[in-house]
């Protein structure tokens, strides 16, 4: 959502959304709240990554269920690259669109920490790629199964900066 609403207003220059009143906050508290929801329900203090569902192809099929993507018992967590990346560039482009917000800084901050953090704990400089899950995390039989591609870290860094325009720094 906050990738769409920085797109949206990079393109159109219409600011004004930010103060649109939705159910009786402004867009701008909503992006907030958003984030603020992020680092409380999906957070991962051992790491410093966000975590979400382990799933494949387009997100909706778990290795342990077969009707999608719903969390539930079934669910394995886990900490992937790309739902930090994709943070990552929320926070990159809402950096953008509103560089002089009170919490800009803070913003800055957790995107750096995130950058370093999936570095450390996805990546390896060594053979200069990212793996797509924390195998730290993941259940033992799923590492066997698993077929995985694995990103160069030049080819992430690639990614991140078509997407942030001064690249992501």
């Amino acid at each position: 959502m906050i990738q769409l609403l920085g797109k949206y207003i990079q393109k159109t220059k219409d600011y004004s959304i930010l103060d649109e009143s939705v159910g009786g906050l402004s867009v701008k508290e909503r992006i907030q709240l958003m984030l603020d929801y992020l680092k409380r329900e999906r957070y991962n203090t051992k790491y410093n990554l966000l975590w979400g569902a382990m799933t494949a192809d387009w997100g909706d099929v778990q290795p342990h269920d077969d009707f999608g993507c719903d969390w539930n018992a079934l669910s394995n967590e886990a900490i992937d690259v790309y739902d930090n990346a994709m943070l990552i560039i929320a926070l990159q482009l809402l950096i953008e669109i509103q560089p002089n917000a009170a919490k800009t800084a803070d913003w800055k901050a957790f995107k750096k920490s995130l950058k370093k953090q999936q570095t450390l704990s996805l990546g390896s400089k060594k053979a200069k790629i990212y793996s797509p899950y924390l195998s730290k995390i993941i259940p033992p039989p799923l590492k066997v199964s698993m077929k995985i591609r694995f990103i160069t870290m030049a080819e992430q860094q690639l990614r991140l900066k078509r997407v942030c325009s001064n690249g992501a720094k």
